[in-house]
């Protein structure tokens, strides 16, 4: 019988050693600031921290129920030697045809029915940096499997290496010492035809549980591939790592139990909160209907959209005078230079363009569809300024209009002094026209000034060249 998603959240805060500690109190510790978990340095892999049980002065060993996506096989994983035929397609360069710690078997699985994953590995990640004392060494975080990929994509990935590098504790006499029965390929890459590689020692255990709850090894049981929808539990520990280019948190498998299957519904209904068709929206043939109020109000009863644009009485009698697009009133027919409340305006650079509805033209020239109106054409190019608009100097005062600086410079005639009569000439045509003058003084600043009248008396400048 399949599993319900609540016996699959039932199974995420069950633990089957009295060496285990689930997900959930682990992170319940680390929320409340316990220090019953610290990081240790690994002594098989010095660059790597283990999360540690000071309580049982040993390794945390952690246990957590997980929905299988898709795996590799438990007995060669990405690892085929050149020649052989894959048993199944590797995605770019996931295959490997050496050996080496990527020469991996993987489980993805799939976090739609845990959306709270994400969030413990984002709460242990910023605990190992800070509480932990883990230092990344001003690293990037991998973004492979990383808290915001596991949100984002919907999947976690666990692996354990294939092989280990030869150590003189792990080989004698060229030989050495697993407890499973070793996959061709894997042994004819190892000691003693690769000097450099043994077989991985604490290679994750795969284990299936029979319906009298008696385990046996996977590879005995009628299916020996974990497929997608399998329920494991898994039994990990956590490692902090900074080798390489990035720094990484990891879980680390230690076993997998098979517990059963999920039921195939359960991964769909996950699944219905993305289905556009389940929504209740107009579709082709339906009468298009206007819903007004908030979305808690009855259906029954609402207003519809009258061929004119106005809503219809819920008791069948029209009110024309509430039209559905309340036109605001235009520029010409609000008072004052502020710009009108509630009329949607836009600035083109220097152009204000109105998108108001024209209502004063004939009905039988409006369109009958309210879907169907649209902004008017903004009269003008929007790289001449309109008359209204104003132009805005580097002087700071937008709200004058333009002036043009005139000097004006009368010169006496060569070789002859300027006679009296002519200098007040000069001075009447001055007073006659409206200039200004121009003067820079503080800082290169530019100060205008304008004459307010044409009586108001204006400095002419003279120069007189002697000969």
């Amino acid at each position: 019988m399949a599993a319900s998603l609540k016996d699959f959240k039932k199974l995420t805060q069950l633990r089957f050693s009295s060496k285990e500690v689930t997900l959930s109190d682990v992170m319940a510790s680390l929320k409340r600031g316990s220090s019953r978990y610290t990081l240790r340095r690994s002594t098989q892999f010095t660059s790597s921290y283990l999360l540690w049980d000071t309580r049982r002065d040993d390794v945390a060993v952690c246990t957590h129920a997980f929905v299988v996506m898709y795996a590799t096989p438990l007995d060669t994983g990405n690892f085929c030697p050149d020649g052989a035929i894959p048993p199944m397609e590797f995605k770019g360069q996931m295959r490997k045809m050496e050996p080496s710690l990527a020469a991996q078997v993987s489980l993805t699985f799939d976090t739609k029915v845990d959306p709270d994953l994400h969030e413990h590995l984002a709460y242990m990640e910023e605990w190992g940096k800070t509480k932990g004392g883990f230092s990344t060494e001003n690293k990037s975080r991998n973004p492979w499997n990383s808290p915001l990929a596991v949100s984002s994509q919907g999947k976690f990935t666990v692996s354990s290496p294939l092989f280990q590098k030869r150590t003189g504790f792990n080989v004698t006499d060229d030989k050495y010492v697993v407890d499973y029965d070793v996959h061709p390929w894997v042994a004819n890459a190892c000691v003693p035809f690769n000097p450099s590689w043994v077989p991985n020692p604490n290679l994750a255990r795969f284990m299936h549980r029979r319906k009298n709850d008696v385990l046996i090894p996977i590879e005995r049981s009628s299916n020996p591939k974990l497929v997608p929808g399998d329920i494991v539990v898994l039994t990990f520990k956590v490692a902090f790592s900074a080798a390489g280019t990035y720094w990484q948190m990891s879980f680390m498998p230690v076993q997998a139990i098979r517990m059963g299957q999920i039921d195939g519904r359960i991964l769909g209904k996950v699944g219905d909160l993305e289905n556009n068709n389940r929504l209740d929206l107009p579709r082709a043939g339906d009468k298009l209907k206007a819903f007004l109020g908030s979305s808690d109000d009855s259906v029954e009863g609402s207003p519809e959209v009258t061929e004119e644009g106005f809503p219809s009485d819920p008791h069948g009698k029209r009110r024309a005078k509430q039209p559905l697009v309340e036109r605001s009133p235009s520029i010409s027919e609000e008072e004052g230079d502020g710009e009108p409340s509630g009329t949607n305006t836009f600035d083109l650079e220097q152009d204000q363009v109105s998108t108001e509805i024209d209502d004063t033209q004939p009905e039988a020239t409006r369109s009958a569809s309210w879907a169907s109106i649209s902004p008017p054409t903004p009269k003008g190019s929007p790289l001449t300024p309109s008359p209204t608009s104003p132009i805005i100097s580097d002087h700071g005062d937008s709200s004058e209009a333009p002036m043009e600086y005139v000097r004006v410079t009368v010169r006496a005639k060569s070789g002859a002094k300027a006679a009296p009569e002519s200098a007040q000439g000069n001075r009447d045509a001055s007073k006659a026209c409206a200039s200004a003058e121009y003067s820079k003084s503080g800082g290169g600043k530019g100060v205008k000034r304008q004459a307010t009248s044409p009586k108001k008396s204006h400095r002419v400048t003279k120069s007189r060249r002697r000969e």
